[in-house]
This record gives structure tokens, sequence and C-alpha cells, in this order.
């Protein structure tokens, strides 16, 4: 169990590694095209506080182009007003297994929407479209929500300056580390 825990360790810092190659240059894309957003390194999380911003920012175009281009993708790709994903049968079931499951599928889709609209994803999305097109990347957790919530889903954008990515061999993102404290009720 040891040589599997250090393992990861070395993972998680090769990652770290390898991310701190990237934060100037996330900071400062952050810096001329969402200046309002700190999010690259938590080394300077705390230290500037009270420090002036937009120093470097000389009109908004910048700005206006992240938040138009977000503001897209929200609206294309994931619509708060219209069911943008559905469910159906796959090509691997026969015409009749198809039929059989389609009324399942599309009121487990029906479900799932309504659990999305409830909760905070819009919302959270939008954040990590901003982060996408202003540094290339963004992560989005997405969890289960405490009972009694009026959704199923919770979500969070979660910063940059909290995640480490890993690729394969075949340079695809197959990782994402996340440090984070949790309590002993919450392990339960």
């Amino acid at each position: 169990m040891e040589e599997k825990l250090e393992k990861l360790l070395s993972r998680y810092r090769k990652a770290v590694e390898r991310k701190q190659n990237w934060e100037p240059h996330w900071q400062e894309c952050y810096e001329y095209a969402l200046p309002q957003r700190e999010n690259v390194s938590s080394d300077n999380m705390y230290n500037d506080f009270g420090a002036k911003k937009n120093i470097h920012l000389f009109d908004g175009t910048a700005p206006d182009a992240v938040d138009q281009l977000a503001s897209s993708l929200l609206s294309e790709l994931t619509p708060p007003w219209a069911h943008w994903f559905g469910l159906k049968a796959g090509t691997e079931l026969s015409s009749e297994e198809a039929a059989q499951v389609s009324d399942i599928l599309e009121k487990t889709t029906d479900i799932i929407i309504q659990n999305f609209e409830h909760s905070n994803f819009a919302v959270e999305i939008h954040q990590c479209y901003l982060d996408l097109v202003t540094a290339g990347t963004a992560s989005l957790m997405f969890e289960e929500a405490p009972i009694g919530e009026s959704s199923a889903f919770h979500f969070y954008a979660v910063p940059l300056r909290e995640i480490a990515i890993e690729e394969n061999a075949s340079g695809k993102i197959d990782t994402t580390f996340r440090c984070s404290t949790i309590n002993i009720e919450g392990i339960k």
C-alpha cells in the first residue's frame, strides 16, 4: 500500500512540476484577458490583497472578447434554456430492443435535465468556459449534492491553481489531481 501511495504522490509531484512551466503564461493571459479572475498560482493568492489590478490593461477588447466567446460556448454547447443532450439506444441493440428502451431513456433524459436545470451548472460551466477561453484549459468538478437539495448535482469550476494535469503516453489528459482536505465525517 505504501508503495502505491508513494507512486501516486510521485506522479502528483511531477504533474505539479510540469504545471509550473505554464503558470507564468497563464498568469499573463489572465492579467490581460480576464483580470478580475485570479486563479493561476497559489503563491500569490493572498499576497497582493489590496494591490492595484488591471495595471497592464489598456482597453477592454480582450476581456470583452473572452466574455463573448465564453457566452457563445454556453449558448451553443450547454444552453440552460434547452435540452442540450439526450439518451438514446446505441447501434448494438436491435430495432425491437431500441424501441423497448426508448421511453425509459427519454424519461431518464428528462430527469437528468431537470437536475441540471435546478443545480448551479449554468453558472459554473460559464466560469469553466471563461477559463477555457483565457488559459486553454478548464476543470469542472461534478459531485452529488447533499440529500434534500433541489438537485442531485453540484458543480464547481475548479481554478487552475487547485489542479495539476497528467497526460498518458499518447498525450491525452487522463488524470487530474486536486488536493483537498476532508474531515472524518466527510470521508464517512
